[in-house]
């Protein structure tokens, strides 16, 4: 499973009832604060439907003999250990599946706006981020309409297009050792 940003999202809930102007911009700066190690499962179901996500992370931790969160941002630092270690999990279990090892990772959405978390995933799965573009399903329907429309001929024209119309950023990873 590669998980969306949810744990973020419920962290953001939390920061908001608690009446803290946190807005997502500084997670990975708050985030860089903490240098706890410890991470939960985003598989496990009890993240999926958490009411009380801080709650949640910090009873995991407890439960799983890891370093309690004990501030905003160690929970942040936590969620963004626990993206990482995910996408990394994901991506080798998809190329175990098509039997090729990829170089590099794109990434879409609104996500990519977070670039403490690009180069988390970068160096954690020791491969090239290439980030870009956010409105990436807005893009696809454009494109979509333009080849019905016959204003553009295929897939590939229409991926090109929007290549050469948006920002790519990468991000290498700083990691020495091999994958």
């Amino acid at each position: 499973m590669i998980p969306g940003l949810w744990i973020l999202q419920q962290l953001k809930k939390i920061f908001n009832e608690k009446n803290l102007d946190i807005d997502y911009s500084d997670f990975g700066n708050m985030a860089k604060k903490s240098n706890l190690i410890s991470f939960v499962d985003l598989e496990n179901e009890r993240f999926l439907h958490a009411e009380k996500m801080d709650m949640e992370i910090k009873a995991y931790c407890r439960e799983t003999g890891q370093e309690v969160p004990e501030t905003d941002e160690d929970l942040l630092r936590v969620a963004y250990n626990s993206l990482k270690k995910q996408y990394n999990k994901s991506i080798k279990e998809l190329e175990k599946l098509v039997g090729n090892e990829f170089t590099s990772i794109i990434a879409i959405g609104g996500g990519i706006q977070d670039k403490f978390l690009c180069q988390e995933i970068s160096d954690e799965t020791n491969r090239v981020i290439k980030a870009g573009p956010i409105e990436a399903s807005a893009f696809g329907n454009i494109i979509t309409q333009f080849i019905a429309l016959g204003l553009v001929k295929n897939l590939e024209e229409g991926r090109e297009i929007v290549k050469n119309s948006v920002e790519i950023i990468e991000y290498k990873s700083k990691r020495k050792e091999e994958k």
